[in-house]
């Protein structure tokens, strides 16, 4: 399995200690873009309740300690061409919950290089009429 980084993803901010106080990515590039990539991550958490109460006999519940459903983000990062990227962040959960929710993503776009312009015969103030 590679990491991130082996991925080759343009203005990539990290997911780990790195990534913290990052609001931004940098103005350039240390990937230079070769080929469409696919990064996958996953994030997973297992958390333990101890929770205690107290009232007048008889008015609450026992409570216990134990843990907690198991929780799950799953991770994409895709470098669709130069300059544009993908980020797509799920929400996964264990017990009564089967299905996945989209928990956040962005669609980034640094370069248009695909969008090359040609030149035409036509005058200056008609080039946008030239045929593609």
């Amino acid at each position: 399995m590679k990491s991130i980084n082996q991925y080759k993803i343009q203005y990539f901010r990290a997911y780990d200690q790195t990534g913290l106080n990052v609001f931004e990515t940098t103005t350039e590039t240390d990937a230079p873009f070769e080929e469409m990539s696919v990064g996958w991550g996953a994030a997973f958490t297992q958390q333990f309740q101890g929770v205690d109460h107290e009232n007048t006999p008889g008015g609450l519940a026992d409570l216990g300690a134990g843990f907690n459903t198991a929780t799950a983000n799953l991770n994409l990062d895709v470098q669709l061409a130069e300059g544009i990227r993908v980020n797509l962040i799920s929400y996964l959960s264990s017990r009564h919950h089967p299905e996945a929710w989209v928990k956040g993503g962005y669609l980034q776009v640094d370069k248009l290089t695909i969008l090359e312009l040609r030149r035409c015969s036509l005058p200056p103030h008609r080039q946008w009429q030239c045929p593609v």
